[in-house]
């Protein structure tokens, strides 16, 4: 017998950064610096993040309940 499948959701960094986002609202955290350091993160590297010019890191990445995938798709020929 088979397992079933577990159904993923692929994410762009852009949805992990509404993420962020999002759950500063829902922390109530006024700015991206106070969020940062109640996840125990860089004010700097969320920023770096925020603006593109990083990608998620662990910590960002624990924060949201996240886990990094690698997915392959096929090429167009």
């Amino acid at each position: 017998m088979s397992r079933p499948s577990k159904r993923i959701q692929m994410m762009t960094e852009d949805d992990v950064r509404q993420m962020v986002r999002d759950d500063m609202v829902i922390a109530r955290t006024t700015t991206q610096q106070e969020w940062a350091r109640l996840n125990g993160i860089s004010p700097q590297y969320l920023s770096e993040f925020m603006t593109g010019r990083k990608s998620p890191g662990p910590l960002i990445l624990a924060a949201l309940m996240l886990k990094r995938a690698v997915a392959y798709e096929a090429a167009d020929e």
